[in-house]
């Protein structure tokens, strides 16, 4: 992540191109770690059908490793997203695909930074195993770290950062905990977006952290007067949603849910692939708009063919995969209406 980068060093490593739900494929990627995903099953299942089932159980992550060795590695993607006050971000980190060696003495985070803030203003929420379970604090640019509070008997921890239009809310728990702990707040008034983020920092040789459920809970609405690039994308973004969510329930095989963000999400796509599909012409570059519109009517096609393989209780892996084309396509077509860059250059 660009606030961690300045805290990390190590050898160059080879960065792979990262899909998962919620976080884009075609987003900004950096570090000296790999970032990939990856998905492991629940169970081997069967090829007998139960209703209301899938015939494999299984998990999408996202793994953020240093696969060539060496201390110090580092890696994070970067989502297409602009969060807005009031907004509530969260995601889980920590160990969970049952093989994974573990983030070792490196430590992980989610990271909100200032779109297009230079130097970088970010505000990071961070967690590190000991022999307990998590050191977790809050750090963010030109201050100290703060809220540091140890959450015991755990191998990851759900992170969460709300904005209430007045503060920032830094907020964990463990997945088996029913309510979250503020571990800190800061009086916060928001001028541009803000855009979420996970990596990985000083990840000795062969250290993995895992990554799931990134979901943007609730967004607020844009800021007047924005352009018809952030207009169109916000529409794009939030058609996604729905699917981000059928991604996410479908790793649960809470199946019946995600039935109905599926068809939700049909309905979301194809009003938003009719709203870029009429607006493209009056974009600064229009035919970004054209190949934007194009990739959210492929989306449509995506949803229903995921529909499909869900009806008739194909494997996880068949399901997941055709949502996360989906979502790929939805995150092409925001970056190609209103590209998101690395943010704190020059």
């Amino acid at each position: 992540m660009r606030g961690l980068r300045r805290l990390a060093s190590g050898p160059s490593l080879a960065l792979a191109l990262a899909v998962a739900p919620l976080l884009a494929a075609c987003a900004p990627v950096d570090g000296s770690a790999s970032v990939e995903v990856g998905s492991y099953k629940f169970g081997s299942g069967s090829r007998l059908v139960a209703p209301g089932s899938l015939k494999t159980e299984g998990n999408v992550i996202i793994r953020i490793v240093n696969r060539r060795g060496g201390a110090g590695a580092y890696g994070f993607v970067t989502s297409p997203f602009d969060l807005h006050a009031p907004f509530r971000w969260e995601v889980t980190g920590g160990v969970l695909d049952p093989e994974s060696p573990g983030p070792g003495t490196g430590f992980f985070c989610t990271e909100l930074d200032v779109r297009d803030s230079s130097p970088l203003e970010f505000y990071a929420l961070c967690a590190q195993a000991n022999a307990g379970g998590y050191l977790c604090w809050v750090s963010r640019a030109g201050a100290g770290n703060a809220g540091v509070t140890q959450f015991n008997s755990t191998t990851a921890v759900d992170l969460a950062v709300e904005h209430d239009g007045d503060t920032l809310h830094f907020q964990v728990k463990r997945p088996a905990d029913g309510e979250y702990t503020t571990i800190f707040s800061l009086a916060h008034t928001q001028g541009e977006a803000l855009v979420p983020s996970v990596g990985f920092a000083q990840a000795p040789a062969g250290a993995e952290a895992d990554f799931d459920n990134p979901r943007v809970v609730f967004n607020g609405p844009l800021p007047g007067g924005s352009d018809a690039e952030r207009v169109l994308a916000r529409a794009v973004m939030d058609a996604g949603m729905p699917v981000s969510e059928a991604a996410h329930a479908v790793d649960r095989g809470d199946l019946e849910e995600a039935a109905g963000h599926m068809e939700d999400a049909a309905a979301a796509l194809a009003a938003a692939a009719a709203a870029v599909d009429a607006g493209k012409g009056d974009l600064a570059d229009p035919k970004a708009g054209a190949k934007a519109a194009k990739k959210v009517k492929g989306a449509v096609k995506g949803i229903a063919k995921a529909g499909k393989s869900f009806e008739k209780g194909k494997p996880h892996k068949s399901v997941s995969g055709a949502l996360l084309k989906v979502l790929r396509g939805v995150h092409d077509a925001m970056q190609l209406l209103d590209p998101h860059g690395l943010p704190g250059g020059g």
